[in-house]
């Protein structure tokens, strides 16, 4: 039963990591498109 439990909780932990990292890489991906729209707006201003 123990055992059981404990299997559970691990399962349940890595959905969650799994899912920060999920959460994590759309942010970086949104960063950087943000960070691209920046640098054009900055070369149109540059014109």
């Amino acid at each position: 039963m123990r055992e059981e439990k404990l299997k559970s909780q691990i399962e349940e932990k890595a959905k969650q990591i799994k899912l920060l990292k999920l959460v994590r890489r759309e942010i970086r991906k949104l960063q950087e498109k943000k960070s691209r729209k920046q640098e054009e707006e900055n070369l149109k201003n540059l014109l």
